[in-house]
């Protein structure tokens, strides 16, 4: 860890992401196991979630006629790009259940992964500060 912080304060940031263990991402930090049915259910649920939000959010802006400027509320985009996130999160996470992913080196997939949830935190914090200024 003090090495990874060493290389933040020298400049040199990790813009391949790359990632010493790519199961990180797929697995739980409470899981005992290698596999666990109990966080594909969890990462199916939160899914679930995102996407219901973010139709009834859709269907409300439709049913008030404000479809023209949906997308203007940062809001709106941080609810789509969390959509795709925990989409993207509980497929990986299910491949990983059922052996279908390799875990062995970041794949396009994880990086991907990794990227959106670094974009839906910044998107978060910008909005929370935004909306209190």
């Amino acid at each position: 860890m003090k090495e990874k912080v060493k290389e933040f304060v020298n400049g040199k940031i990790n813009y391949e992401l790359e990632h010493d263990n790519p199961k990180d991402f797929v697995i739980s930090q409470w899981q005992t196991k290698e596999k666990s049915a109990v966080y594909v259910i969890y990462r199916w649920f939160l899914a679930m979630f995102y996407l219901f939000s973010f139709i009834f959010s859709f269907c409300t802006t439709i049913d008030r006629g404000e479809l023209k400027v949906h997308f203007i509320y940062l809001t709106n985009w941080c609810m789509l790009a969390n959509l795709v996130f925990t989409v993207l999160g509980a497929v990986l996470v299910t491949l990983h259940y059922f052996k279908r992913l390799k875990t062995d080196k970041m794949s396009t997939p994880l990086k991907t992964y990794w990227f959106l949830s670094i974009i839906c935190t910044l998107y978060a914090i910008l909005i929370t500060f935004t909306y209190w200024a």
